[in-house]
C-alpha cells in the first residue's frame, strides 16, 4: 500500500496592516491638500524657530563692518542691512521671537478663559447669561 502525505491546510496570507498614523496622513493629504500644505508650512516655521541656533549662519546680533547694505549673494543669502547684520539670521531668530509671543498669548488666553468659564459653568443660570453677554 502506498502512503501519501496528509494534506496541509493552505497558508493564507494575512493582509498587511498599515499603521493608523500612516492611514491618517494619507487620507489627510488626499482629502485636504491645501490644509496639508499649510500645515507643512507651519511645521517648517516651528522647526526653524526651535532650531534657530543650528540653522542661522551668523548670530543675529553680529555686525560685519564694511559689509553694510550688501545685496543677496553667496556669503549673505538675503544680504545685509544698514548696520552690516545678516538679514537671514535676523529672520530666523525673529521666527523664534514670534513663536514665544504666540505661545505666551495663547497661554494667557487659556488662563483668562478658565477664570471666566469655570465659574460661569459652575453657577449657570443668570450668571452664565450675564458672562456670555459681557464676553460677546
Amino acid at each position: 500500500m502506498i502512503e501519501t502525505a496528509e494534506k496541509q491546510p493552505a497558508a493564507t496570507a494575512e493582509p498587511k496592516r498599515k499603521n493608523a498614523l500612516v492611514n491618517f496622513i494619507v487620507r489627510l493629504v488626499k482629502e485636504k491638500p491645501l490644509g496639508t500644505a499649510g500645515g507643512i508650512v507651519v511645521l517648517l516655521m516651528f522647526l526653524t524657530a526651535v532650531f534657530a541656533n543650528v540653522l542661522s549662519p551668523y548670530p543675529y546680533w553680529q555686525i560685519h563692518m564694511g559689509q553694510e547694505m550688501l545685496p543677496p549673494g553667496g556669503t549673505y543669502l538675503l544680504g545685509t542691512d544698514s548696520l552690516g547684520r545678516d538679514v537671514l539670521s535676523r529672520i530666523i531668530y525673529g521666527a523664534r521671537l514670534s513663536l514665544y509671543v504666540g505661545l505666551g498669548a495663547s497661554l494667557i488666553n487659556v488662563v483668562l478663559a478658565c477664570l471666566v468659564g469655570i465659574p460661569s459653568g459652575y453657577f449657570g443660570g443668570r450668571f452664565d447669561i450675564l458672562v456670555q453677554r459681557v464676553v460677546d
